[in-house]
């Protein structure tokens, strides 16, 4: 290749990049990815949940949201496990209200 086509060439490149240079993603594009899990609910036409992305987890809450890095389920289960944990209480507290705490003693042969 002659001098005169290694300059046409090199103009030619610089030309290509200053052209892709231009083409460039503002810092404010949305690009939205679809979750792994979606545990998202709507009220009012507002969101709130959880969105699993493999290990990061986005949390909803109306018109924010936060980025978390860990997996969705190590995030869900401790409200989860709180929200079961109450359940059995309250259950066991409508099981054993209808009896009293003498009924429910074991009998035993002491004098009273």
């Amino acid at each position: 290749m002659s001098a005169r086509g290694v300059a046409i060439f090199n103009l030619a490149l610089l030309v290509g990049l200053w052209l892709l240079s231009g083409v460039k993603a503002s810092a404010q594009t949305v690009v939205r990815f679809v979750p792994d899990h979606d545990w998202t609910i709507s009220i009012g036409g507002q969101s709130y949940g959880l969105h699993g992305y493999g290990s990061n987890t986005s949390i909803i809450w109306g018109r924010r949201h936060a980025w978390v890095r860990m997996n969705i389920f190590v995030l869900a289960a401790p409200p989860a496990l709180l929200i079961v944990v109450i359940a059995v209480f309250i259950v066991r507290g409508f099981v054993t209200a209808g009896t009293s705490r003498t009924e429910r003693s074991p009998p035993s042969d002491a004098p009273t």
